[in-house]
């Protein structure tokens, strides 16, 4: 069921975190597996929806200290970036355009996930767009970028008549 379903990837997160960032000292990482740990949690959070997605955040982050908040945010929104369903993917960007994290830190998570998309739909497609317009200079272009090549790769597909849809916009902001 769901409702077990959200809080064991709340419980999984919330005990990566300790290991990540708030193990004592002196004891080693490579016995957690934080990695693999990870993985398994983006693989679990494929099944929710946007919303679940955010109670997912704000039980994870509730209950954080202020000096791991930052960490647990990054944490949350790399492991979130590596869903690569679109929920996960427009849940990235509006956390990114909301500034829950640095923006040197959102262009890796923006490449992260959109490289992890598994279908652009269109929804998606006009999402990614409009925060593209928001964006200015370097961010927006690097972005823009990103999405072409997502979009490239996807040839022979339904989604690539999607995609070349929004290639003449993704060109105007950048020359590919």
């Amino acid at each position: 069921p769901r409702p077990e379903l959200i809080k064991s990837i709340i419980a999984q997160v919330k005990n990566i975190v300790f290991d990540a960032f708030k193990a004592p000292l002196g004891i080693s990482l490579s016995n957690h597996n934080v990695t693999g740990k990870l993985l398994r949690v983006s693989k679990a959070m494929e099944w929710l929806s946007f919303d679940e997605l955010e109670q997912v955040w704000e039980a994870t982050l509730i209950e954080q200290e202020v000096g791991s908040m930052k960490n647990a945010k990054e944490l949350l929104m790399d492991t979130i970036a590596m869903v690569g369903t679109n929920p996960a993917t427009i849940f990235t960007l509006d956390k990114i355009k909301a500034g829950e994290i640095a923006i040197t830190k959102a262009i890796a998570t923006i490449q992260s996930a959109i490289i992890n998309v598994k279908t652009p739909t269109r929804e998606l497609l006009r999402k990614l767009i409009f925060y593209l317009r928001l964006w200015k200079g370097d961010i927006s272009i690097f972005c823009a970028s990103c999405v072409a090549k997502r979009c490239s790769s996807t040839s022979g597909t339904s989604n690539a008549r999607i995609c070349a849809t929004y290639f003449p916009c993704l060109n105007s902001f950048s020359n590919f």
